[in-house]
């Protein structure tokens, strides 16, 4: 499956930027910053022949998302896989966006996040330098807190913290209690 790539004439691309020419969406009026990469391989490596796999998704890009510099979103894994974000998400500088990854519209990214190939979501507020991991599923108005590291299912309407992430509540009452 290589399509060719779609770019919607109101898109605007920071010519540091690399798109791949198949397999890419890109809706209206999204802004894409320098040095990003939209639509490589993704880190899926067969151990057995010690290669990375050839990545054969798609990337979809809703309309009025915009990413600033230097982030990277793969391509889906395999054919009919998806990497999508949804119309109006904010992405800051320095995210990774893996393969198969879904990130829900009006949702929010801040630098220096990876998000592996997890289910994120509408409205929620990632703050920055946070790690979620593969195959989870973040449900909608969720707020994961900075620094922190994500390694199971949220439920709608949390607040996280903390490395192994937990309620944001019994992180702070954790912390109070060692100091």
């Amino acid at each position: 499956m290589n399509d060719k790539t779609s770019i919607h004439p109101s898109a605007k691309i920071d010519r540091t930027s690399w798109i791949n020419p198949y397999n890419v969406v890109i809706g209206i009026n999204v802004k894409i910053g320098p040095f990003c990469s939209i639509g490589c391989d993704g880190f899926q490596v067969n151990r057995d022949e010690m290669k990375i796999v050839p990545h054969k998704g798609k990337i979809i890009i809703e309309d009025n998302v915009e990413l600033l510099s230097h982030c990277d979103v793969d391509l889906g894994l395999n054919e009919g896989d998806i990497t999508s974000i949804e119309e109006n998400c904010k992405i800051s500088h320095y995210v990774h966006l893996s393969h198969n990854c879904k990130l829900g519209k009006n949702s929010i990214v801040a630098g220096h996040t990876n998000i592996a190939s997890a289910d994120i979501g509408e409205n929620c507020y990632i703050h920055p330098g946070c790690t979620i991991a593969s195959g989870l599923k973040i449900d909608d108005n969720v707020i994961i807190t900075i620094g922190s590291v994500v390694t199971k299912d949220v439920e709608a309407g949390k607040r996280i913290s903390g490395f192994w992430a937990v309620d944001h509540e019994k992180w702070v009452k954790f912390i109070k209690s060692i100091r």
